[in-house]
């Protein structure tokens, strides 16, 4: 389980695709990397991903393994050498929770329609599609390259959300471009109000 905090960004350094399965080799920080291990979970662009493989000394890096399936889901598939990426390591039980419950089960992929400027910050509007959009709600948490954000503005299948100076400079917001694609996971507690809802 994951929180939406992201605590690095990382850089593809290498991506390999095979026919059932791609291999990812991001680099992070000595920081980042120090006493992560094979096994570990970590989210990259809001995608649970395990590490198989680990090489260190002044800068780490951490292999995965995809499968076809989340290539085919998320905007993993558009990486390319030198992408940026979003990182977080999976929440300890003995952590502090900020963010929201983010599980890295990303459920589809959004478009950013169009990013205005609002003085040092900016407002992003994400296309989704109609299947994710029924569980948003204004002011509600969603998942958008596995940072948490609020939802600032909903109309029909069109979200607003609002991009401060610091998420700019600490994620991959500080790049992101009209047209690009984002991975999105909707907060976990409407889709289990809506299930609960529908069988009463």
């Amino acid at each position: 389980m994951f929180t939406g905090i992201i605590e690095q960004v990382g850089v593809v350094s290498n991506i390999e695709h095979y026919e059932d399965l791609s291999n990812l080799r991001i680099e992070v920080s000595k920081e980042f990397g120090m006493n992560s291990k094979i096994g570990d979970s970590i989210s990259i662009n809001g995608t649970c991903l395990t590490i198989t493989k680990i090489m260190n000394g002044n800068i780490y890096t951490f292999d995965f393994n995809v499968v076809k399936e989340t290539i085919e889901k998320t905007n993993l598939k558009y990486l390319k050498t030198f992408d940026s990426v979003n990182l977080e390591k999976s929440l300890m039980a003995s952590s502090r929770f900020d963010g929201h419950i983010v599980q890295g089960h990303v459920e589809g992929l959004g478009k950013i329609k169009k990013i205005t400027k609002d003085n040092n910050s900016f407002i992003v509007t994400i296309d989704l599609p109609e299947k994710l959009s029924c569980y948003c709600i204004n002011k509600g948490s969603i998942a958008v390259n596995g940072v948490s954000l609020t939802i600032a503005k909903i109309e029909e299948n069109l979200i607003d959300i609002w991009i401060i100076p610091h998420t700019l400079s600490n994620t991959t917001f500080g790049k992101i471009k009209e047209n690009d694609f984002v991975n999105i996971e909707t907060d976990i507690i409407g889709k289990y109000i809506k299930k609960f809802s529908s069988i009463n």
